[in-house]
């Protein structure tokens, strides 16, 4: 048997399962209503991830830990800030 050190914390995926839930959900309301509609709960997810990724432990924020936290936080909060300015950059692009 594995001595409790070897195993991950319980509980470890559900805050990536969180912002993968909210990336998906955001892509439906893209779907189903637009991209002005969906793009800012696609956003909000992955600033909810930054969040979880700046204040969770390493072992705890499990699938969001991929670097070091701030490197990991700034990635995400960086992703959002693109998605969120993408209508934006559209709109000056097409006209």
């Amino acid at each position: 048997m594995s001595s409790r050190a070897e195993r991950p914390p319980r509980f470890a995926a559900v805050p990536y399962t969180l912002v993968f839930l909210g990336v998906l959900a955001g892509l439906g309301v893209v779907a189903l209503y637009g991209h002005q509609r969906g793009l800012p709960v696609i956003a909000g997810s992955l600033l909810a991830g930054a969040v979880l990724r700046a204040v969770l432990p390493g072992a705890r924020a499990g699938l969001l830990a991929v670097r070091g936290r701030v490197l990991d936080v700034l990635t995400l909060t960086g992703l959002a800030a693109l998605i969120l300015g993408a209508p934006y950059l559209m709109s000056l692009i097409s006209d």
